[in-house]
This record gives C-alpha cells, structure tokens and sequence, in this order.
C-alpha cells in the first residue's frame, strides 16, 4: 500500500517541483491540489497519509482549516507539513494533534522538506503491525496471523479490525466503525458494520464472540486477555 501525500500549493511551480521530488520514490503516492475547495473534496473521499499545506493559500483560515481535517477521531493519524513565509507563525493550532504536526518556513528547502516527509513515513511504517491478545494484524499485507495461522481480510475488515485495535480494549461504538470506512458522510445502515464483524469472527474462529465482543446496545471492543 503507497504512502499517499497530499499537496496543498497555490503555486503551480512549487506544487510541480515538490510532486517531482516526491514522485521518484516508489513508495509515495503524490496528489496535488491548487486551492482548498478541490483539496477538502478529495479528503473527503480518500483520507491521505500526509498532508503538505501552505498555510498561505488565498481565503485560508488555518485554525479553522485544522479543525475541519481533525473533526474526525480516527483522521487524527494524519500527518501535516505546514509551510509558511511567517517565521514567527504560531504552532498552537487549537484541535489538531500537535505530535503530528510539522513547520517549515518558506522559501523551501526541498531537501530538507524530503527529510521530514522521510521521517513521517518511517513513523508511519512502525505503526502498520498491529497486536491484540494472539491476534497480529499486518495492515499492509491484509492480513492477520493467529498464532500460526495467516488468515485473509477485505480492505474494510482490515479497517474495522485495526480500529477495534486501536480501541485498546475500549467500546468502539458502530457509528464509529462505519466512519472509519466510509468516513464523515457515512449513511449506511449499522447492520453493514454487524455483517463485517460477523465475517471477521468466522476468518478468526471467534463465533462465539469471546475475543470481538458484542457491548449491547453500543458496539464492539477487543478482549485481548
């Protein structure tokens, strides 16, 4: 699975340059966008891994910006590159997860932009093996190992079980799992999610639900013990 980058830039020139520059490594997937409308459309439809934003766009409220793309808990694994000709501009935007959030000033360094995005993606490949209880979920693979056994997932029972994971033992309730998939504008029908998880169960010899556990009335939550 490609690391897909999303390129905020007004400056078609710029945009080109960093997309070029970014483009040559195979494990990057580069996208561009030239104002925020076109950007916010896309996000909405397929979230990214990382985010390189000039903060400088025309009719851009950063805060306001911030919030919009961190309103959903599980986009709060989106990394952002902030560029900016502002060099006393504020790192405290309100909302957003500040661990995943990066400022370089403007003119840019490419070299030293491809450092930090290196970096991003180093983080971002430690985080694609997931383990809960004697189940570990490879993201990447699509795949989950039970003690010895590989065991094949779809995309979206790959997502459902990762959020579950990511739960750590929590309730996950159904609103969210759906969200997860199909993201802020999700209006399917909660039996979609029971239909998924019903499937993961019998990949994972759970029909009994003791590792997946049904909480009435809410939704689900990992019993790793």
């Amino acid at each position: 699975m490609s690391y897909l980058i999303y390129i905020v830039e007004e400056d078609f020139d710029i945009a080109h340059i960093i997309n070029s520059t970014l483009s040559k490594y195979p494990d990057y997937e580069v996208r561009s966008f030239y104002n925020k409308e076109s950007f916010l459309s896309a996000f909405r439809r397929t979230r990214p891994n990382l985010i390189i934003l000039d903060i400088n766009l025309t009719n851009l409220k950063t805060t306001e910006f911030i919030q919009k793309i961190y309103l959903e808990q599980y986009y709060e694994e989106v990394a952002i590159i902030m560029t900016s000709s502002r060099s006393s501009y504020s790192s405290k935007i309100v909302g957003a997860n500040k661990e995943q959030v990066e400022y370089l000033e403007r003119p840019l360094d490419i070299m030293e932009l491809l450092a930090l995005v290196k970096k991003r993606y180093k983080q971002y490949k430690q985080t694609r093996i997931l383990k809960a209880g004697n189940v570990t979920l490879f993201l990447d693979e699509r795949l989950a190992k039970k003690e010895r056994e590989e065991i094949s997932l779809t995309p979206h029972e790959v997502t459902i079980l990762s959020t579950l994971m990511k739960g750590k033992g929590g309730v996950v309730i159904r609103e969210e799992l759906l969200k997860s998939i199909w993201g802020a504008d999700a209006s399917f029908v909660t039996r979609t999610v029971d239909m998924h998880i019903k499937s993961i169960r019998r990949k994972l010899g759970d029909d009994d639900g003791r590792y997946i556990m049904t909480v009435y009335g809410k939704g689900y939550k990992i019993v790793d013990s």
